[in-house]
């Protein structure tokens, strides 16, 4: 089983037989099991946009709850390009070496796996080798919207949150390579 720590309620996880989803409702803070981990943490408090933000400051203690999750079991966490979780937590950027806990970092995009924007997105990774991470088949066509504000190809908030489908498969395959 892959624990996916802090999805939605209708997360695509719940639908992937080897996936056991804590939503808000389940409470990601419960998870104590000691299997590989996908944690995809709340991100408002530490992304560019974060003075906007009207999330209590405690909001934070969830990316970390996360993180220590991936750390203790293996898998990866997933936030946005240039998160300050990254600095708050000394995480190793992408390109960097690994951490004391043999986690790294890499880049990506969610455009790549469907998302209708770009998305670019870090994930931090601990029990997988670089060098053993799933193929990532690039499309052929490119991001069809944008999160840019005013513009008729403008996606919705929700849209913009949700996990494109084959990103999810992506991130299980990963979590299934976890040592």
């Amino acid at each position: 089983m892959i624990a996916v720590l802090y999805c939605t309620s209708n997360s695509i996880y719940k639908r992937i037989a080897v996936c056991d989803a804590y939503d808000e409702k389940r409470d990601a803070r419960t998870f104590v099991g000691s299997c590989p981990v996908i944690a995809h943490p709340p991100c408002r408090l530490f992304s560019k946009l974060r003075k906007f933000s009207t999330a209590p400051v405690d909001e934070k203690k969830l990316a970390h709850h996360a993180l220590v999750a991936v750390r203790m079991n293996g898998g990866v966490l997933e936030h946005p390009a240039f998160s300050k979780l990254w600095q708050e937590a000394e995480l190793p950027i992408p390109g960097q070496g690994a951490d004391k806990y043999g986690g790294w970092s890499m880049s990506i995009d969610q455009s790549w796996f469907g998302h209708e924007c770009p998305k670019n997105t870090w994930l931090y990774i601990v029990g997988v080798d670089r060098n053993n991470i799933p193929d990532i088949h690039l499309p052929c066509a490119g991001p069809t919207k944008t999160m840019g504000m005013g513009s008729r190809r403008e996606l919705s908030k929700t849209a913009r949150n949700k996990t494109p489908a084959r990103f999810a498969h992506w991130l299980v395959q990963l979590a299934l390579r976890v040592i």
